[in-house]
């Protein structure tokens, strides 16, 4: 398929699997209807972009976000994940001005510049976790984002965290966003660096592609920074302030490294399921890297039992989609020694800080996303 910005031919294909649609813990009757739907990522190397090359219709993709549950840092999930793009807005925005967040899920990152003496806060969300705001200070629009939401030239900042890699054209929404900004407007995105290879991420964003993007847009790039966190890019609507590009890379060579990561990653979690051969494999997190890595495990029939946990309590007592595997809560294991757990998701250190308060004693323990990224 030729790049969808670009239009070469000149593609490089570096991962392919097969997972269920859903990418997170879902009641039962949706979960045994998950269809299983290939998944193509090829990276451009003429623009360094990456993309999904058999994505969800845009009637599916609609459907699941607005009926998406994502991390809830308000309830000690997923609390780091925001702090690099908090402090990145606190250094490019004015307490005073307009700010967007588009995809602003419960409002975490509003609320946590309210209490920085940020005034003039808002946000987009398309899913009911937009009702949890509650927040007479914070200006809440249920729905998606289009040139319409606001008037021209009446926002001072858009920020996206972890939302731009969902959009099916996204190069129209960036163009959305232009219209809706002031001349001195500033536009804050992090994305996943290559990673998070599933069916609603749609693209994959490189340093190189984003200062190919800026210059056709005559945009400027102020700064690209790497985070534990993400892809951090700054864009301006003027161009009078000099760039500062932190970082920089091969998009070819960093697709190819990644996914050779996390095919690394699945082949020790086999060898972690067959260590603990006969016994119960505790598993932390029910998020997309849970579905791929579990999807993985099915086809290889491990011997040993699996058992899903997750602290967020909108997703216990839901199924993981492509299994049969149900979402417990980790307040029944309070004070117990597990001797195998696997934790799937990218927040390693909140994890086992919160089982230490339980008393969950982890004798030995398995960091997908760590083995992925290296970081």
């Amino acid at each position: 398929m030729k790049c969808p910005y670009c239009g070469s031919e000149d593609v490089f294909t570096f991962y392919e699997m097969v997972y269920p649609v859903h990418l997170y813990a879902v009641p039962k009757e949706v979960a045994v209807k998950t269809p299983l739907m290939p998944i193509v990522l090829d990276v451009c190397k003429g623009c360094g972009l990456g993309y999904n090359t058999t994505p969800p219709d845009n009637d599916t993709l609609e459907e699941i976000y607005k009926n998406y549950v994502y991390i809830k840092p308000s309830q000690g999930i997923g609390s780091t994940k925001n702090i690099n793009i908090i402090n990145t807005i606190k250094k490019y925005v004015k307490p005073d001005e307009r700010l967007v967040d588009i995809g602003c899920s419960e409002g975490f990152i509003l609320k946590n510049l309210k209490n920085e003496g940020f005034t003039n806060l808002n946000g987009v969300e398309p899913s009911a976790m937009a009702d949890n705001i509650k927040d007479s200070d914070i200006n809440v629009i249920r729905g998606f984002f289009s040139a319409d939401t606001f008037p021209e030239k009446s926002v001072d900042v858009f920020t996206l965290s972890h939302v731009f890699e969902h959009f099916p054209d996204p190069f129209q929404i960036f163009k959305d966003m232009l219209k809706c900004l002031k001349d001195d407007g500033r536009i804050i995105i992090e994305v996943p660096d290559f990673e998070g290879y599933h069916h609603q991420h749609l693209f994959y964003y490189s340093p190189e592609f984003f200062m190919r993007f800026a210059d056709d847009l005559g945009v400027a790039v102020r700064e690209i920074a790497d985070y534990s966190t993400g892809l951090m890019a700054v864009f301006t609507k003027s161009k009078t302030e000099p760039a500062e590009i932190k970082y920089n890379y091969d998009p070819v060579k960093k697709a190819q490294e990644t996914e050779k990561r996390l095919k690394s990653a699945f082949e020790k979690l086999c060898a972690f399921f067959d260590k603990h051969k006969g016994k119960t494999v505790y598993w932390w997190g029910s998020g997309s890297l849970s579905i791929m890595a579990l999807a993985y495990l099915k086809e290889l029939k491990p011997e040993a039992s699996v058992q899903v946990i997750d602290n967020d309590l909108s997703r216990q007592g839901n199924f993981i989609p492509g299994t049969d595997l149900p979402v417990a809560s980790s307040e029944n294991l309070a004070g117990k020694n597990l001797d195998a757990v696997v934790i799937a998701s990218s927040f390693v250190k909140e994890i086992i800080d919160g089982n230490k308060k339980k008393g969950i004693v982890i004798n030995d323990f398995f960091p997908i996303y760590d083995y992925w990224t290296g970081k």
